[in-house]
């Protein structure tokens, strides 16, 4: 996951649990950034996704970032599972879980902090807009949406090609493109390790 700054190695979790054990406010993520993982909200996910999913959220906490969902099925699911295991403290996930959705929106999990969207609003927009890049794996549309609008906002957005679908295309017009995008915020060199990287 890189990004435009330098970045520190983060203390684990485990150190922080008993730091914050005996506090009342809700601690936000060590490193202070936040990371979006979008993909297929199906809720009969390929194995290999799943367990994908479930380690990219597991090294989303390790690192220290917080996590912005959707709340769907699906990758962001299964994402949030890895997370919430790795942190394994509920006034922890409060304070690094971000979850943005519609009113009306019943989230397929809980246990972060709530973000309303208003109607008007663009509930993927919003998503991007509280984080610091954007990973996106598999997927159809839904999935597709996030690159333009992560693009538009100057957020690195990191598609895993080998997981197919929506991702791969995005990573393939990224590829063809990369001289004319507007702020890529990642050397192409290691962009390009992510078309490398197996499910």
């Amino acid at each position: 996951l890189s990004t435009a700054g330098p970045l520190s190695e983060p203390p684990p979790y485990s150190q922080l649990k008993n730091t914050f054990a005996e506090t009342e406010t809700v601690p936000a993520p060590p490193m202070g950034r936040w990371i979006t993982v979008a993909g297929s909200a199906s809720r009969t996910l390929d194995e290999n996704l799943r367990i994908l999913s479930i380690e990219i959220g597991r090294e989303i906490a390790r690192r220290g970032y917080g996590l912005v969902s959707g709340g769907y099925n699906g990758v962001d699911y299964y994402v949030y599972q890895g997370f919430a295991e790795e942190i394994g403290d509920e006034n922890l996930l409060k304070g690094s879980l971000k979850l943005v959705h519609y009113q009306r929106f019943q989230p397929s999990f809980s246990g972060g902090t709530t973000i309303l969207v208003d109607p008007k609003q663009i509930d993927i927009e919003e998503e991007i807009k509280l984080s610091d890049a954007v990973i996106l794996i598999s997927g159809h549309e839904g999935t597709s949406a996030f690159y333009p609008i992560a693009e538009h906002l100057g957020k690195p957005i990191f598609p895993i090609h080998s997981t197919g679908s929506a991702a791969a295309r995005v990573f393939q017009q990224m590829e063809s493109s990369w001289d004319s995008l507007a702020s890529p915020q990642v050397a192409y060199e290691e962009f390009v390790k992510l078309k490398d990287r197996k499910s």
